[in-house]
């Protein structure tokens, strides 16, 4: 009877654990994050920069009209396609007629200061002409005066010269005369001895030097000799110094009239003037209406009905014959992944699809610092000028051994951290948990993540999707993807 007893309480005891267990599990399966793994992969990473652009012609059309002349209508828009010979805008003609009048008010005030100038060349040529006539004159006249003054003081010099020779020869030639007499008187005188004087009578005493009059005649020839001479050198000098005064003259007088470039600027003014003149004529006789000069689209238009013309261009327009490039605009971001010779993929509105356009050029935008304007050149197509279109540029980096979707990256930057599915023993048996394992992220897009190597290791599963919240060390079951 115990026996019985003691089996049905073993019996009861089994089935409330087996109860226990089953309860204890499915609790367990409802509280454990189910999750999705994988292994890391080799993969590139690609970066994709997308926007809106509009198409554009490479060929280009400026439309001037002389400034200041109002507008009466402007007739079309931007973006607007035009035909050749098309009314762009029309301007008054009341307006055209008062730029005319005052064309010709400057044509004529324009030459008449030509005229002015001309008649004053023609006078001060003149002047220059008898400039050097006169200077040459008074070089000529220099130096004739100057060799008859110098002639005359050298004949004057010659003559005080002659008459001091000729007074110095006869008075050699009187003492001579007088010393062949003394010497004569000598020798009737013999007796007297030889050699003595008589002082007897005091006639024959020593007596002082007595200036005769004919040496004081003699020193006034010599003194009229160098006045002459000095007269000569003084008329040389007066000749030299009036010579080169007049061969100055001369050559001041020859020198060419300086460098003046008005007359030319005044023509080239008329010249314009003219052209201008030439210009509203024409725009008078169609009547004020500005025309497209070729097929296009409508790029720009800055007249304005009411307003008045500028000298900047008045219209633009896309030619049809040129070819097609995209305009865009991207930001500093995307600088990395796009440049000159990038691959673009294009869809137009009408869902035309180019594959093989290439950016031509990335420049920022001056008037929007940090956004950069991007042109690429589109081959021959169906998109159309003035054509919106969506454009994907693709750059791909890499391969990288170690990638993992971006969900399995968890932390901020430069303390990113994944979750590798992990076991562990427990009074279940082996369970599945998270494990914490800090990564070094070398390059990511919007997807996908690659990491440093060596961290992770090929058979490793990383948890890359969870039904709630995880951490290091929380129990996990893995589902099938």
């Amino acid at each position: 009877m115990k026996r019985e007893k003691l089996l049905k309480w073993f019996a009861a005891f089994f089935a409330a654990m087996l109860v226990f267990t089953f309860l204890s599990k499915a609790a367990d399966s409802v509280s454990v994050a189910k999750v999705l793994a994988l292994a890391p992969q080799n993969q590139l990473i690609s970066h994709t920069v997308s926007g809106t652009g509009k198409i554009e012609s490479t060929k280009e059309t400026a439309v001037f009209v002389q400034e200041g002349i109002k507008i009466a209508q402007v007739h079309v828009k931007a973006g607007e396609a035009v035909k050749k010979g098309q009314p762009l805008m029309t301007l008054l003609e009341s307006s055209i007629q008062e730029s005319i009048d005052k064309k010709k008010d400057e044509i004529q005030e324009a030459s008449l200061k030509i005229s002015d100038i001309q008649s004053q060349k023609n006078i001060d040529a003149q002047k220059r002409e008898n400039s050097s006539r006169w200077a040459q004159q008074d070089l000529d006249t220099a130096l004739g005066n100057g060799d008859i003054n110098i002639s005359n003081a050298q004949n004057e010099l010659n003559i005080a010269q002659q008459r001091l020779a000729e007074y110095r020869q006869k008075k050699a030639e009187a003492q001579k005369q007088q010393e062949l007499e003394q010497q004569s008187q000598g020798s009737d005188f013999g007796d007297g001895g030889e050699g003595q004087t008589d002082f007897s009578d005091g006639s024959n005493l020593p007596q002082e030097p007595i200036i005769s009059e004919e040496d004081t005649q003699e020193q006034a020839l010599a003194d009229d000799v160098r006045a002459k001479t000095e007269a000569l050198n003084q008329v040389i000098m007066s000749r030299n110094q009036e010579v080169t005064t007049a061969d100055r003259a001369k050559q001041e007088a020859a020198l060419p009239a300086p460098q003046d470039s008005t007359e030319e600027t005044l023509q080239t003014q008329l010249d314009n003037l003219n052209e201008e003149l030439e210009k509203l004529n024409v725009l008078m006789q169609s009547k004020g209406e500005i025309t497209a000069p070729a097929d296009g689209v409508v790029k720009t238009v800055s007249a304005q009905t009411g307003g008045q013309t500028v000298q900047d261009a008045a219209a633009v327009l896309y030619e049809l014959t040129g070819g097609l490039s995209m305009t865009g605009t991207i930001t500093k971001d995307d600088l990395e992944y796009v440049s000159a010779g990038s691959s673009v993929h294009l869809e137009g509105n009408s869902k035309t699809v180019v594959e093989n356009a290439v950016v031509q050029s990335v420049q920022e935008d001056s008037a929007n610092p940090g956004t950069y304007i991007l042109t690429v050149d589109v081959p021959q197509s169906g998109l159309s000028v003035g054509e919106s279109v969506d454009f994907t540029v693709q750059k791909e980096e890499g391969p990288y051994a170690c990638c993992v979707p971006l969900s399995a990256l968890y932390g901020q930057k430069g303390q990113e951290y994944v979750l590798v599915l992990d076991t562990r023993d427990s009074v279940l048996g082996e369970v599945q948990v998270a494990r914490k394992v800090p990564v070094t992220v070398i390059e990511k897009n919007e997807t996908t993540a690659a990491l440093q190597e060596g961290t992770l290791s090929g058979s490793q599963k990383i948890i890359t999707e969870t039904d709630r919240e995880i951490a290091d060390g929380s129990r996990v079951r893995l589902q099938e993807s």
